[in-house]
């Protein structure tokens, strides 16, 4: 089954304001069980992380992680993830390594 996406500022704020958060190192996961069947992903990169160029970077590795370790692990959940500002500097397998660590805690 394949992961929609969260588009509307209001579903993002619905996960912040009603959701539970997991704080890593890289990156912080806020998640919200759902009566949908399916996971929905948002991905925030603000604008200390870099210029668009980082940003896009960031964000293309973090759904190249969901996309091949939680396509279909787990259901019924809006995920937002907001990177944080040493994920600069960080290799995918490190990022990759905070990511599984946070959702073996979901």
């Amino acid at each position: 089954m394949k992961n929609e996406t969260l588009k509307s500022n209001n579903e993002f704020k619905r996960v912040f304001l009603s959701g539970d958060k997991r704080i890593g190192k890289y990156v912080i996961l806020y998640f919200l069980p759902i009566e949908r069947n399916i996971n929905r992903y948002g991905i925030i990169t603000k604008k200390y992380i870099g210029n668009a160029v980082k940003r896009n970077r960031i964000k293309r590795i973090l759904r190249e992680i969901l996309r091949n370790k939680y396509s279909n692990l787990l259901s019924g959940y809006d995920i937002v993830i907001l990177a944080r500002k040493n994920i600069i500097n960080a290799s995918f397998k490190e990022i990759e390594e905070d990511i599984v660590k946070l959702f073996n805690k979901l």
